[in-house]
């Protein structure tokens, strides 16, 4: 099945690769004290805007 085929070659190269962090707006942000280190801030809710979109950076560059 070329689905299973591409979840499994995904995982490995997340795996295997150096994939980058996680931009920190996309950080959890729902603890005390993540405010401080930068995480959540700037973080758009695609269901907030028309259409359920919002352009925003999901990946780190």
């Amino acid at each position: 099945n070329s689905a299973v085929n591409a979840i499994n070659m995904a995982m490995e190269a997340v795996k295997n690769e150096n994939t980058g962090t996680v931009p920190p707006h996309l950080m959890d942000a729902s603890y005390k004290g993540a405010r401080k280190l930068g995480r959540g801030i700037g973080y758009k809710y695609a269901h907030e805007y028309p259409k359920h979109y919002v352009k925003q950076q999901y990946l780190p560059d």
